[in-house]
């Protein structure tokens, strides 16, 4: 006998209830995420499903007696602790490649959302008087900002770390008369580096805006400032010229 359609309704509302807003809204992006993506992105994407709703079945069994589905429980809980770990890392030290920051961006995405949950986290811990809880929630609130303030900082320092380095660049093709590659400083962020008819170019990227130096043998060093978001056809970019040991504006 076919279920009428308020009774199919009443079905899938019951079930998102069972399941929760959390994964209701893992659920969302997953589905919305596979239809954009192509090629081995939607076996990712299936993948992750597959993974979301073995969750969701665990997260529905929390109240099983069951020895060994307390044994994967205590193991999923390490893996999901570890992970969220591995992506405060990542917002530190993941580096911005082209114009729309991936892979950066992507663990941002998820850092939002795991920061939001443990926002929600920490009250019901707090209500539940779950030390630990408590203890976990305000370190993860703590840590993701953390993690966003150290990526701007290493994102700083590796441009100024470029900027050495181009100069660097440049006084080895006027003393060389020839322009060979050095070794370059660590950056966070992406960096490349290219030399053709004694003459270099190099560019560092930080999301959107890139920074790209540009000298060779008697040349003049420049570096061009230029966010390719609000500015992609390069109207507003900031040009600068390295003279008297600092960087002059160029009009």
């Amino acid at each position: 006998m076919k279920k009428s359609k308020k009774e199919s309704t009443s079905l899938i509302i019951s079930e998102l209830k069972k399941s929760g807003w959390a994964f209701v809204l893992i659920y969302i992006f997953l589905v919305i995420n596979l239809f954009t993506s192509r090629g081995q992105g939607i076996v990712v994407g299936i993948i992750l499903i597959l993974i979301a709703i073995f969750l969701d079945f665990l997260n529905r069994k929390k109240s099983s007696q069951s020895p060994a589905l307390k044994i994967i429980r205590k193991i999923v809980a390490i893996i999901k602790k570890a992970l969220v770990i591995l992506v405060g890392f990542g917002l530190i030290f993941l580096p911005d490649v082209g114009p729309i920051g991936v892979p950066w961006s992507f663990a941002l995405g998820i850092g939002v959302f795991v920061y939001i949950a443990h926002i929600v986290y920490l009250f019901r811990n707090i209500k539940q008087r779950d030390k630990f809880g408590i203890f976990w929630c305000c370190f993860l609130l703590i840590f993701y900002p953390f993690a966003i303030y150290v990526n701007d900082s290493l994102s700083e320092k590796g441009v100024k770390d470029m900027k050495l380095f181009s100069i660097n660049m440049q006084e080895m093709c006027n003393t060389d008369k020839k322009c060979k590659n050095l070794e370059p400083p660590w950056t966070k962020d992406h960096k490349n580096i290219k030399i053709q008819n004694n003459s270099f170019k190099i560019y560092i990227t930080h999301l959107e805006t890139y920074h790209t130096f540009t000298g060779g043998v008697n040349q003049d060093l420049l570096l061009e400032i230029q966010n390719l978001d609000i500015d992609y056809e390069g109207k507003n970019k900031k040009i600068f010229k390295y003279s008297e040991n600092k960087w002059m504006p160029v009009k």
